[in-house]
């Protein structure tokens, strides 16, 4: 019994909760489900699928056989025992609560379990979850991982995504030494603040964590907006497209971005049509901000991860074509002999690129006095313009 009136007391609305939180019907069923799998441990992994499957194993190709064994894999749960889940789970203080009962911290883990339980076990497609990358690990199991906390609870459960299912991870890319390895958790570290979908699978009640998949996730969102004929016969998203990008990385002079279900890099010349300075240190680049992109190049690939094939999408992405050129709006309105305001954008061997107004960049020489810096502000004198590139060229005469 979850409450009981407080003895001795009037009677009022006014209730005690037990200090044993009790099973639902839902945990009940799972916990059978569970006891009947270590039962069945001498079996193989194949006769358990045949038998869940109602399917043969003798009558299966291989391939199908490696299908459904993934499958089955992917929805395998990790339930606490009786006892664990008394200590999991019991409130050891007597709580007072008038009308709609107020979770407690040990109510809401088992609510956060019993998601991720019904995300693992969904079917016949696996149900997406979003959560924010909030770090990374080594796991005994699967080696580097990212960890991200699941969207709208407290984050109790730590959602662990191996590397070669967070993004398309080419062992070619990585040496196998010290700087190899410095430059993979670089590039682990960089998307950490990034926010993702991801399939769970293998959540382990008492220890607190799942394994995840974002490739699983990027597969079906891409399935969607990418492969999957509308009624015009064309998928949704073709070649040409404007579509909505978000950072999932960002360095020096390139972004990484998920484009509706396809992952893109996006050079420094593709994101502006006015110069930028280190990438990172721009604030409409950072991890989580988003933009339209003009998308090209659309094509399938396939990709192997943990003994599964995955159909992924590989694009061409560009906010710089996505965008009108300054240039042709604002460059009727600088003239020779115009004095404007202006902020140093990016300081090269060729000269200093100084965006006028907010508007357009303006090339300037190198001043003999003063220091010019990324991101300091000044004034410039326009003494050139040329009209085939839309180029103005002008001095600096002062930096803030």
């Amino acid at each position: 019994m979850a409450k009981k009136p407080v003895d001795n007391m009037p009677n009022t609305d006014e209730t005690i909760d037990n200090v044993q939180t009790p099973e639902t019907e839902f945990e009940k069923n799972s916990t059978r489900q569970n006891e009947q799998v270590e039962r069945d441990n001498a079996k193989t992994e194949l006769e358990k699928v045949g038998e869940a499957m109602g399917i043969n194993p003798d009558d299966m190709t291989q391939e199908e056989k490696d299908i459904l064994a993934h499958i089955f894999e992917k929805r395998r749960l990790h339930p606490a025992t009786k006892e664990q889940k008394e200590k999991l789970y019991k409130n050891e203080e007597k709580i007072v609560s008038s009308g709609e009962k107020v979770k407690t911290v040990k109510d809401k883990r088992k609510d956060e379990y019993n998601l991720l339980v019904l995300a693992s076990r969904s079917m016949p497609q696996k149900k997406i979850l979003y959560g924010t990358i909030d770090g990374m690990c080594e796991d005994d199991k699967v080696g580097y991982c990212m960890t991200a906390s699941l969207d709208d609870t407290d984050g109790q459960f730590i959602i662990k995504i191996p590397a070669n299912e967070f993004f398309e991870l080419k062992p070619e890319d990585y040496e196998i030494s010290a700087e190899g390895v410095k430059h993979f958790r670089s590039e682990l570290s960089s998307r950490i603040g990034s926010h993702v979908g991801f399939t769970v699978y293998s959540p382990d009640e008492n220890a607190g964590y799942t394994y995840a998949s974002r490739i699983d996730a990027m597969e079906m969102i891409a399935k969607r907006n990418y492969i999957d004929k509308q009624k015009d016969g064309a998928p949704e998203i073709v070649n040409g497209c404007l579509v909505k990008a978000v950072v999932v990385a960002s360095a020096r002079d390139r972004v990484k971005v998920d484009v509706m279900g396809a992952e893109a890099t996006i050079l420094s010349k593709e994101l502006s049509h006015t110069a930028l300075g280190p990438i990172n240190t721009e604030p409409d680049y950072a991890v989580g901000q988003s933009f339209i992109v003009k998308v090209s190049d659309i094509k399938k690939v396939t990709y192997e991860a943990n003994n599964k094939t995955h159909t992924l999408i590989h694009l061409n992405a560009s906010k710089r074509q996505a965008e009108p050129d300054p240039s042709t709006m604002y460059y009727d309105q600088f003239q020779i002999g115009d004095r404007c305001f202006g902020v140093i954008k990016n300081i090269t061997p060729t000269g200093v690129f100084v965006n006028l107004k907010n508007k357009m960049d303006c090339v300037c020489k190198i001043p003999p006095t003063g220091t010019p810096a990324i991101g300091k502000t000044c004034i410039v004198d326009i003494y050139n313009k040329k009209d085939e590139e839309r180029w103005l060229y002008g001095n600096i005469i002062h930096i803030n």
